[in-house]
């Protein structure tokens, strides 16, 4: 029962990345381009997950999102899709795959200890209450004054790797994973980059120089 529940969800986080996606982007692009670029992604989250959890399971998240990042880059430049449009438009469904991921690792693990296992569900509760409260309404914000595409992935990035980041330490307090230091320099450095990714994307450094003027 458990590994049927386990694949139901993994099945479930697919369908929630697609429809997130397809929902976000249905009306910048064709049905085929749409249809491609998301199954090339699945496709590469697929590859990552089979390659990393038959040599590397304790990275196989890794794994699935390298997969699908790769994937995804072919597919903007192949299909002619537009980068930070199709950016903004995945990670929110990204996100929603990681915590269908998290809870069918859960299931999968006979719920174990559950205070332990559940905190790998903060990142993505975390980052959805954040978009649905704070994120979406970026083009208010006195701080964003360009009002670019971008924010939303670039700042659901720096949140949800940060988050992650702190609950890769807290195992590593609690239980001594070796794996879970990796997993929070890797977090530290996406969060840091999509923290560029924001920046870059505002405007503000150019103002800055305008004034200098």
């Amino acid at each position: 029962m458990q590994i049927v529940l386990f694949y139901l969800l993994i099945i479930v986080g697919v369908v929630g990345f697609s429809f997130s996606f397809w929902h976000r982007i249905r009306e910048d692009y064709t049905p085929d381009q749409i249809c491609s670029s998301t199954i090339l992604v699945l496709v590469g989250g697929l590859l990552g997950w089979v390659i990393f959890d038959r040599w590397l399971p304790q990275f196989s998240f890794w794994g699935i999102l390298g997969g699908s990042l790769l994937f995804g880059v072919y597919a903007v430049r192949k299909i002619g899709l537009k980068l930070y449009e199709s950016g903004d438009s995945a990670a929110l469904g990204i996100v929603w795959f990681s915590l269908c991921f998290y809870l069918a690792h859960f299931v999968k693990d006979g719920f174990g200890d559950r205070f332990f296992r559940l905190v790998d569900l903060v990142p993505s509760l975390v980052s959805l209450l954040a978009f649905h409260l704070y994120f979406k309404n970026y083009r208010r914000f006195s701080w964003y004054p360009s009002g670019k595409i971008g924010f939303i992935a670039g700042s659901i990035g720096v949140l949800y790797f940060f988050t992650l980041a702190l609950v890769a330490i807290y195992r590593f307090a609690v239980i001594s994973f070796s794996s879970s230091i990796i997993d929070a320099l890797v977090s530290l450095l996406l969060s840091v980059f999509f923290a560029g990714v924001v920046y870059s994307r505002s405007g503000r450094k150019f103002v800055l120089i305008r004034k200098k003027k």
